[in-house]
């Protein structure tokens, strides 16, 4: 009589959460014990090595999200991270504004793509704050890179730029009726993640008491895509550019985009060149 085969043991698989943790704290060079120390003495949290190491092994394969989070918090790491290790154990992430530690090192990490674009690109978060631009963006608005006065922009959102009436960017725009409303669409679409946190409704607050932004927020719909939007700006000293708006998101930290200005036209492409050339890029 022929003999059985034995079929393999079934194992349950690694869940990807432990070893994303296990990534990330080998990455900030510390053992379990010394995570688990670590955490017991700055957040006064008592989780053991063992229980650690039966996270990030699948032995506990539903941790407390209390305990995901203060282990996660204990690493250091970025929101991106945190956001992948919860999901991963079927928790949901809020999408809350960064924080200034979070904007600066943001504003580090893009500062080579910025640098090495030959047009005018912004950082933004999705509150549509400019925390960053490149030495293009600026020129847009009549100002010089190194000139003090573009600190002014900082922290602002693209919505004052428009809206404001304390920003006289608003006046530089040559096709407001075309402009106006396929921004607000695409900021509508950028900040629905934030729809249901009161951080939605005290921008929208501050927004509607700017001229003519609540007629045009109601008016204009918003579905799940963004679109590229035309725009024309009459820039001082060098007459009516043309560009290409599109919004990219900034992989290292999905709460963060980059405002592409893509330049259209031979008129606005040659103003271009003659800044590249001038920043030494060319």
């Amino acid at each position: 009589m022929a003999s059985q085969r034995r079929k393999p043991e079934r194992t349950n698989p690694r869940p990807l959460g432990g070893a994303k943790l296990q990534e990330l704290r080998k990455a900030a060079g510390l053992s379990l014990l010394e995570l688990a120390v670590q955490l017991g003495r700055d957040l006064e949290t008592s989780i053991d090595a063992a229980h650690i190491n039966k996270i990030e092994t699948g032995s506990i394969r539903k941790p407390t999200a209390e305990t995901l989070e203060a282990i996660l918090v204990g690493l250091g790491a970025s929101y991106r991270d945190r956001r992948a290790v919860l999901e991963t154990f079927g928790y949901s992430v809020p999408m809350t504004l960064p924080t200034e530690q979070e904007i600066s090192e943001v504003v580090s990490q893009s500062a080579d793509e910025l640098r090495d674009a030959t047009s005018p690109v912004c950082l933004l978060d999705f509150g549509q704050r400019l925390w960053a631009w490149n030495r293009f963006a600026p020129r847009l608005i009549g100002l010089h890179p190194d000139d003090p006065a573009t600190a002014r922009f900082l922290g602002v959102s693209t919505v004052d730029l428009i809206f404001n009436p304390a920003f006289e960017t608003r006046l530089l725009v040559a096709n407001p009726d075309e402009y106006f409303p396929g921004q607000i669409h695409n900021i509508k679409v950028g900040i629905e993640p934030l729809r249901e946190q009161p951080g939605y409704r005290e921008l929208v607050a501050q927004w509607s008491s700017f001229p003519g932004f609540t007629e045009l927020w109601n008016r204009v719909s918003a579905d799940m895509f963004r679109s590229v939007v035309p725009i024309k700006v009459n820039v001082p000293g060098f007459g009516m550019l043309q560009f290409r708006t599109y919004n990219a998101v900034f992989e290292p930290d999905p709460r963060f985009e980059l405002l592409h200005f893509t330049p259209h036209g031979a008129d606005t492409l040659r103003v271009c060149a003659e800044w590249a050339e001038e920043e030494g890029m060319l």
